[in-house]
């Protein structure tokens, strides 16, 4: 329950904040590769008239991918940051929520991220996109219910 309903949570919070500004892919695949199509839980995408009915959002459409992380932490942190970098995501965070953070990996390499930044409860984060756009971890995570 607790994946699922923060899921929903960034839905609400990214919809607010960035309205029309962005396509909101929730579990849908984005095309990384010709042989690599994964279903990130949330994608931040470019907008785009026709909604990517022609073709799946690739990387150059993305401007955040986001994983909620519970039993699948060690698999986000270890493959998909990999998978992820390696296809040039500008921007990967991966919300943990057994530990009540969010793990923002930026500057994408060909084996992952070069950087990796915690932010914490009491924290705010912006994605790089929208350096105008504020979040709360708290909101994020829901550790105020």
């Amino acid at each position: 329950i607790a994946h699922t309903s923060t899921v929903k949570r960034l839905i609400s919070l990214l919809t607010k904040q960035l309205g029309e500004r962005i396509i909101l892919g929730v579990q849908d695949p984005v095309q990384l590769s010709d042989d690599s199509l994964p279903q990130p839980d949330i994608a931040v995408l470019r907008p785009q008239d026709n909604f990517y009915s022609q073709r799946q959002p690739g990387p150059d459409d993305i401007l955040l991918l986001i994983e909620v992380a519970d039993t699948s932490l060690r698999y986000d942190r270890r493959v998909k940051s990999k998978l992820y970098g390696a296809a040039g995501i500008t921007e990967y965070w991966i919300v943990n929520l057994p530990g009540q953070q969010i793990e923002v990996y930026r500057e994408p390499r060909p084996n992952g991220y070069r950087t990796v930044t915690h932010y914490a409860p009491g924290e705010t984060l912006s994605p790089l996109a929208f350096a105008d756009v504020s979040l709360r971890v708290d909101e994020i995570v829901g550790t105020n219910g």
